[in-house]
């Protein structure tokens, strides 16, 4: 993960299943990166969208932000292509 002087973070990285629903529906994802961590994904419009690339590799651009008790990945904007 690169962060810069303004929070903003780069991660490349595998997209992952991380919560599911009561009928193991996957409702939650995030990224798994090459520094052995997992980070999770805000679900918002640009997350699930995300979830077509399941088990991809992908670069993604966003900012951490507190939900609740956790921190997760607001992301910006991501492409699979220019990793």
């Amino acid at each position: 993960m690169k962060n810069d002087s303004n929070d903003r973070i780069t991660l490349v990285g595998l997209v992952v299943p991380a919560q599911w629903d009561k009928n193991g529906e996957i409702v939650g994802i995030a990224i798994s990166s090459y520094d052995e961590k997992d980070y999770p994904v805000l679900m918002d419009k640009v997350g699930r969208r995300l979830m077509a690339f399941m088990h991809e590799k992908i670069l993604i651009i966003g900012k951490p932000i507190k939900k609740g008790n956790i921190e997760v990945i607001k992301v910006k904007r991501f492409n699979k292509n220019s990793i």
